[in-house]
């Protein structure tokens, strides 16, 4: 779909990092401005016009632009997950995504000295509707964040990431990841 509305297509082999994938195509980027939405995301009417609007305001400024993306979760009744993630940001080589999985990149922004902004746009998000898509998803998931952690035992992010996955149905294991995490915090 994508290549026939003229965008350029690459594909690169997966390595189990969704990380190293998102750097692979800030690498190939020419553009100014990075603006990322996955393939089960999309804008409504009403947030391609936000959209609009905040890109026509752009200019030089150092800033990363959130966005809010709504998850409905797994099935009737089950409710939505609300998240702020930095969506729009100008392209930068020192600018790079962190981590295998729930993958990070605005403490990169912030170093380079982005200013964080909210923004009135809204994200639209499929990929845990169903509670069986949503359970291979936490198990691939599971598996990549303790790759991550073999390679950053330490690592604050990835303990809560473990714990908070793990949680409703492994307690005393999450209940560790959070005790590592937090002695990592001091």
């Amino acid at each position: 779909v994508a290549a026939g509305l003229g965008a350029r297509v690459e594909v690169v082999p997966w390595d189990d990092s969704f990380a190293a994938a998102r750097n692979e195509s800030l690498r190939r980027a020419t553009g100014d401005w990075i603006f990322w939405l996955d393939a089960d995301e999309w804008l409504d009417d009403d947030g391609r016009g936000r959209f609009r609007a905040l890109i026509d305001r752009l200019g030089a400024e150092d800033a990363v632009y959130f966005m809010r993306q709504v998850s409905p979760r797994g099935g009737p009744g089950a409710g939505e997950l609300v998240v702020s993630q930095p969506r729009l940001f100008r392209n930068d080589p020192d600018v790079r995504w962190r981590y295998r999985v729930h993958e990070q990149i605005v403490d990169s922004c912030l170093r380079r000295g982005d200013q964080p902004r909210l923004t009135d746009v809204i994200i639209h998000h499929s990929g845990y509707e169903s509670a069986d898509v949503s359970r291979r998803k936490e198990g691939r998931n599971l598996r990549l964040l303790e790759r991550e952690r073999a390679e950053n035992p330490d690592d604050t992010w990835v303990l809560f990431q473990l714990a908070r996955l793990t949680l409703q149905d492994r307690f005393h294991e999450a209940r560790a990841h959070l005790l590592q995490a937090l002695r990592g915090t001091g």
